[in-house]
């Protein structure tokens, strides 16, 4: 099994002033449902070197 670890995300606005502390709880859970509505990272990837072949 994976060894996969989620920490807490900090948003800082331009300034530098904490805005917003993303859980490690809401980070589980929305990769849970991307992963349930079938996201992958990879799907829309596309080689700088494919050409149309039509």
């Amino acid at each position: 099994m994976n060894d996969v670890r989620v920490y807490e995300v900090k948003i800082f606005d331009r300034s530098g002033k904490l805005k917003k502390v993303v859980s490690q709880k809401t980070l589980i859970k929305l990769s849970d449902e991307r992963f349930k509505a079938g996201f992958s990272p990879l799907r829309n990837y596309r080689s700088k070197n494919a050409k149309n072949v039509n």
